[in-house]
C-alpha cells in the first residue's frame, strides 16, 4: 500500500497518510502540498490592492499546550463521565 508523508506546521515529524484501499485507475493518488496556515497569504493579497500591513499580520498561531494539571483534570473528568455512562 502507498503511504503519503506530509510536513505540517506545528508537527515535529511528517505525518503519514494511507489512501483509501481501493484503486482509482483514472485518478491515481498523489501527494500535494498542505494548505498554508490560516492568514499566511494576508500580506500578499492586501499588497495587490495597495494596503501595506506589518509582517506577521493575519497569521493565527497554534494554541499553546494546556497546563498539565488542567489537562489531567479534563481527562479524569471525561473518563469518569464515560465510566458512569457505561462506555468503559
Amino acid at each position: 500500500m502507498m503511504d503519503l508523508h506530509a510536513a505540517y506546521d506545528g508537527c515535529v515529524r511528517p505525518m503519514t497518510f494511507q489512501p483509501i484501499p481501493f484503486a482509482l485507475s483514472g485518478t491515481p493518488g498523489v501527494a500535494v502540498d498542505p494548505p498554508p496556515p490560516r492568514g499566511a497569504h494576508t500580506r500578499a493579497m492586501l499588497a495587490e490592492v495597495g494596503i501595506d500591513v506589518p509582517e506577521g499580520t493575519g497569521v493565527t498561531p497554534y494554541p499553546p499546550d494546556p497546563p498539565l494539571l488542567r489537562w489531567l483534570w479534563t481527562v479524569l473528568r471525561w473518563g469518569w463521565f464515560a465510566y458512569r455512562r457505561g462506555s468503559m
